[in-house]
């Protein structure tokens, strides 16, 4: 998507669109160049469809969906990979992201995830590091687990109880109506975690408190 939007409708000789191919392949290269890794995967959503939206159907069902140009380059990215002797990665019923998750906590090794998705943040630790691209390699931001907690002073398990609270309107994730970042923010560094917060709620006063336990289910499906 992002190398979609950055690029103008490329084409080739026989108008295949071509843009989206072009500039991953550009950042594939950039990122062999700059780790030389010993290994490397890249994961692939598999169908819209995913475990989430059977526990809540409105999982990211504000989402446009993909252009059809876009799309149609899918298929030539994986053939490229593949030439390349690129793994691909793909698993029906769960997302791309659930396949970086799992390859994160199977090998005992340094890893770094390029991605621009911040739902990674949760998945740092002392082997994982984040690289959140937001233009290529040229312009990154490098998640470990001392940066997350100078940002956020909190660990990389508690930003999935920061998510709960404060939802996820680009996943169409409800969270705590009327909850934003600061507020959820304050929440989990007082008190830790989902459970922490809805053990101490006779502390919190005013409508947050109302708030709180009007969308209590909402919170933790989130």
């Amino acid at each position: 998507y992002r190398e979609y939007y950055a690029l103008p409708n490329l084409t080739n000789k026989f108008g295949d669109y071509t843009g989206a191919v072009f500039g991953f392949a550009k950042i594939m290269v950039e990122i062999i160049t700059k780790f030389n890794p010993s290994h490397i995967a890249v994961a692939f959503d598999a169908g819209k469809h995913t475990f989430r939206n059977d526990l809540y159907d409105g999982y990211k069902a504000t989402r446009k969906p993909m252009p059809e140009d876009l799309r149609s380059q899918l298929e030539p990215v994986k053939n490229m990979l593949k030439l390349m002797n690129i793994k691909t990665i793909e698993q029906v019923g769960i997302e791309g992201d659930d396949v970086i998750g799992s390859l994160s906590r199977m090998f005992d090794i340094k890893k770094v995830i390029v991605t621009g998705d911040r739902d990674s943040y949760q998945l740092v630790n002392d082997n994982t590091t984040v690289f959140l691209n937001k233009k290529g390699l040229s312009d990154i931001k490098i998640l470990d687990e001392k940066a997350l907690m100078d940002e956020f002073n909190l660990t990389p398990q508690q930003m999935v109880f920061l998510k709960a609270l404060q939802g996820d309107t680009s996943d169409n994730i409800p969270g705590v109506k009327g909850v934003g970042e600061k507020t959820a923010l304050g929440l989990i560094q007082k008190y830790g975690d989902l459970d922490g917060v809805y053990s101490h709620i006779d502390e919190i006063k005013g409508t947050l408190k109302t708030k709180l336990e009007t969308d209590k289910e909402n919170a933790y499906m989130s």
